[in-house]
């Protein structure tokens, strides 16, 4: 009867380390997954800005040579 007990508390604190180690993980997948997120969201704002300035010198090139057409 004492060896039964003692198997059921060791499988319950097994159990409760098992549990622990879930919770840890589970709590720095949701980190690694807000990293992921803000990476994603930087890089987004980085290729607009790059994009925007690209625009600006396109549109400056095409109004000079615009105007040396007309010249």
């Amino acid at each position: 009867m004492l060896a039964q007990i003692q198997e059921r508390d060791t499988a319950c604190k097994r159990a409760d380390n098992l549990e622990k180690r879930v919770e840890e993980r589970t709590g720095t997948e949701s980190i690694h997954k807000q990293l992921v997120d803000a990476s994603r969201r930087r890089h987004a704002e980085i290729a607009t800005n790059v994009l925007h300035n690209v625009g600006n010198v396109l549109n400056s090139v095409n109004i000079s040579t615009g105007l040396s057409w007309r010249a």
